[in-house]
């Protein structure tokens, strides 16, 4: 049904075919136009944001064929896991779950990522943990604060370095890292 009416977007006089929707059909094709750049950089967001959940979700090689470190989601990969040729799995925290028990050999260590948690009294048990895994997987819940302080305190200890090298060393590999206050000042403590 062709009608002569005001167009509710530019207000002109124009023959407007759906009378539910009283546009005429420049002002359409416009918004047809805005949608399509609208949409585009939606894409170009979730381009973006899905490289940074890919590298956050990735698992790093910290010590090739040795040492890895990453999150919660790359734990619950079993195909990520196999990929890195992973045998033995490290979890940082007190409510992460065990997702393959029968792939793969778990230790556990109930630490938060909290200002008022000491990691100094698992870092014997986490280093011999480490030491005689062959591959290991090392992850917390995001891989930024609690399993890295514990593959810091690994590298301090195995190979004799001062938390600032073991940081920069670790960062190096997986750039997400954070320098968490509690747990840097225990570590610059660490005696090994």
């Amino acid at each position: 049904m062709n009608n002569s009416s005001l167009c509710i977007l530019c207000f002109q006089a124009s023959n407007i075919k759906n009378t539910d929707l009283p546009v005429c059909q420049s002002c359409l094709n416009q918004q047809a136009q805005n949608l399509e750049h609208f949409e585009d950089e939606i894409d170009k967001i979730h381009q973006q944001d899905q490289i940074k959940q890919d590298e956050s979700s990735s698992i790093s090689e910290i010590v090739p064929n040795k040492l890895y470190l990453g999150n919660y989601i790359a734990a619950k990969n079993k195909k990520l896991l196999q990929k890195y040729k992973i045998t033995d799995i490290l979890i940082c925290g007190d409510f992460l779950k065990q997702k393959f028990p029968q792939d793969f050999k778990y230790h556990q260590i109930m630490i938060q990522d909290s200002l008022n948690q000491s990691i100094i009294e698992y870092l014997d048990e986490t280093f011999n943990f480490i030491d005689q895994a062959q591959n290991v997987f090392v992850h917390c819940a995001a891989g930024i604060n609690r399993s890295p302080a514990i593959v810091c305190a690994y590298l301090m200890k195995k190979n004799k370095w001062n938390y600032d090298k073991a940081f920069e060393f670790v960062k190096e590999r997986r750039s997400i890292i954070n320098k968490q206050t509690n747990f840097a000042n225990q570590l610059n403590l660490y005696q090994y």
